[in-house]
């Protein structure tokens, strides 16, 4: 019996992005050996994107969606729990889930195949990509467990000295290198239906934008799971500088989701973590006051205390 793959794709004012991916997928479906269906989550586009998508679903019966109503507001991760749940609707007996974005495309067309066999190792959660943009530059594809000294030092210098940085340990599976990372990025993402359901997907509540594949990925490794990244090239996120409003506040949101992140994932005591936080964060603001910086990084500092002050109240 051919496995049941649902492809997701979250969707927000992004339709050239999104006709680009659809396009790849109808090319690329038929050559991968699996039942599969499309589900497009739409957020409450206003560029076009629902006359395309109802376009698709007549045209192919594949093609499946979801779409924001009556101006209510979708988050990534409630459009991933959205999508993911309408998926298992139609397939209850749904194997595999792969979370693909409007900025994402398969350039080579082994790599969906070589991930599903990949991930039938019952200890596997979940398979990345080591992906690239489009002039072939290979990117980040996921990090190791976040640190208390990796959130102290900044997520800028974090990278530079390495601190979170996936360890280089490829292994040959066949004929493919693959290589442990405790957090992958959703870009694609292939992930076991049987471990989604058992951590109950995306925690929507607490990182609705930053962070909610690193919490997901956790959640993984939690439930006794490993997380895999497969070593291929053609895989692409690229979003060609297209951003969106999901975009726009993308540092305050990383900073506030980090600090979550850390404090749901370490254990680390509320009092004593939200002190260490508010020092943090004050030490940064004086810091940036005395060296001149953008108007912008201490506006984010002094949002960035409020928020945790409030929360410490």
């Amino acid at each position: 019996m051919r496995k049941r793959l649902a492809i997701v794709i979250n969707s927000f004012n992004r339709l050239s992005l999104l006709k680009n991916c659809i396009a790849n997928l109808i090319e690329l479906m038929p050559q991968v050996s699996v039942d599969y269906l499309i589900m497009i989550v739409d957020a409450g586009s206003d560029d076009d994107s629902l006359l395309y998508i109802e376009d698709c679903r007549q045209k192919h019966d594949f093609i499946f969606s979801e779409i924001a109503k009556n101006g209510e507001s979708i988050s990534f991760s409630e459009g991933c729990n959205i999508g993911v749940n309408a998926s298992l609707k139609l397939y209850p007996d749904l194997d595999d889930i792969l979370l693909f974005e409007t900025d994402n495309y398969f350039k080579n067309s082994a790599a969906l195949s070589n991930a599903l066999a990949i991930i039938e190792d019952p200890n596997y959660a979940c398979v990345g990509f080591t992906v690239e943009k489009y002039d072939g530059k290979k990117i980040t594809y996921g990090n190791t467990k976040p640190t208390l000294l990796g959130f102290l030092i900044g997520q800028t210098l974090s990278k530079k000295f390495g601190f979170e940085q996936v360890k280089d340990s490829w292994q040959t599976t066949g004929n493919v290198r693959v290589n442990k990372s405790a957090i992958i990025f959703t870009s694609p993402l292939l992930i076991k239906a049987k471990a989604w359901k058992e951590v109950g997907g995306m925690d929507s509540k607490i990182f609705p934008f930053s962070d909610s594949d690193a919490d997901l990925c956790l959640s993984f490794l939690k439930a006794g799971y490993t997380n895999m990244v497969l070593d291929t090239p053609g895989v692409i996120h690229d979003n060609k500088n297209q951003s969106s409003a999901w975009s726009q506040k993308r540092v305050i949101d990383y900073h506030i989701a980090h600090s979550l992140l850390l404090k749901k994932h370490l254990s680390t005591p509320p009092l004593l973590f939200q002190t260490f936080i508010i020092i943090k964060y004050s030490i940064e603001l004086l810091g940036g006051r005395l060296l001149s910086k953008p108007q912008e990084y201490i506006n984010s500092r002094k949002t960035l205390l409020r928020y945790h002050f409030n929360r410490s109240n």
